[in-house]
């Protein structure tokens, strides 16, 4: 599922690039911490922190029972 936010500066500066955010989702899938394990722009990445922190997951599942769980998610920007 492809998300899109508004980059505002980085948009005008025609910048692309990819953001990888490492991401604690909680027992409830909502996102507890993140963490930017790489970028191509720094200009990206407040964009993709609020992207994934406003989003709602499915939790990990162990012994049944759902569960904290650290997950990597990269996020694409591209120009249209």
């Amino acid at each position: 599922q492809e998300k899109f936010v508004s980059v505002g500066v980085a948009s005008r500066a025609s910048i692309e690039g990819t953001v990888n955010i490492r991401v604690l989702v909680g027992k409830n899938g909502v996102p507890k911490k993140h963490l930017v394990e790489s970028t191509d722009s720094d200009l990206l990445n407040d964009a993709a922190i609020k992207a994934v922190m406003n989003s709602v997951f499915t939790p990990a599942i162990q012994n049944n029972q759902p569960i904290d769980c650290w997950v990597s998610i990269p996020i694409v920007f591209r120009l249209r």
